[in-house]
């Protein structure tokens, strides 16, 4: 999920030297997602993220970002969760100053993505792993916006243009799965094929609210939107919606 963390508790000159922060954040939230490979039907439950971000942000935006989810999920008829989603992703953008009327930074410029997707349905296929995996380069815009307290509201939206996606076949071949490490990150990156925004779509959507509480220190709680749909040439559609609440500490 994409973090933002502001660049000072006190507003400053865009001349001065650019400042650099790394952050940690905990979410929380609902997750929705599709396997149509599976079945025409959706699971959903909560979802726990864990996150760490490196931000620079001055004349231009330098951001990376590292995201951790699991979440269990369940289907109609089920009457116990067993099924399991788990979530990597790992961004990096480079964004330029476009425009700053008074309080207001707007930056916009490119961004690469890795996102993974996997998840476990034991109800319904004991046997095998179901995959959405997207490796991306796209646009990605951000906006802040400094009050007169100090405190700053921050938004990010993000969106792939060109992709390389993953995902596993409609008729497996074999009835098991290689469940081995290496075996598992063989699947993973089975069959990438190359794609536009209309075959991957996934956009990021993050609005933050940031305070100082302390001497230098600042928190921040935010919302954040991810929304995946794939449509492959070697399988059923995949579509996964995840919203988040979350807090997080500068270090």
């Amino acid at each position: 999920m994409i973090l933002l963390v502001s660049e000072s508790i006190q507003a400053q000159d865009s001349t001065s030297t650019a400042p650099s922060f790394h952050a940690i954040g905990v979410t929380i939230g609902v997750n929705q997602l599709k396997e149509e490979n599976l079945l025409p039907r959706a699971h959903s439950g909560f979802i726990t993220t864990l996150s760490y971000q490196y931000l620079r942000m001055g004349d231009t935006y330098q951001d990376l970002r590292l995201g951790l989810g699991y979440s269990r999920v369940i289907a109609t008829p089920e009457d116990i969760t067993k099924s399991v989603n788990a979530l990597i992703s790992f961004s990096y953008s480079y964004a330029f100053k476009i425009a700053k009327p008074s309080h207001l930074v707007w930056f916009l410029g490119p961004q690469a993505k890795v996102s993974y997707s996997a998840s476990l349905f034991p109800n319904w296929d004991d046997s095998h792993l179901y995959w959405a995996d997207v490796f991306s380069l796209g646009v990605m815009n951000a906006l802040s916006y400094t009050f007169e307290s100090g405190s700053r509201l921050l938004s990010t939206i993000s969106l792939p243009i060109l992709s390389l996606y993953s995902r596993p076949e409609t008729l497996r071949l074999y009835k098991f799965d290689e469940d081995s490490f290496g075996g598992v990150v063989t699947n993973l990156h089975r069959d990438l094929t190359a794609a536009f925004v209309n075959r991957t779509l996934a956009v990021h959507f993050d609005i933050e609210y940031q305070f100082p509480v302390l001497w230098a220190k600042t928190e921040g709680v935010f919302y954040s939107m991810d929304y995946t749909h794939i449509t492959a040439n070697n399988a059923l559609a995949f579509t996964q919606l995840v919203h988040q609440l979350g807090l997080r500490i500068l270090l």
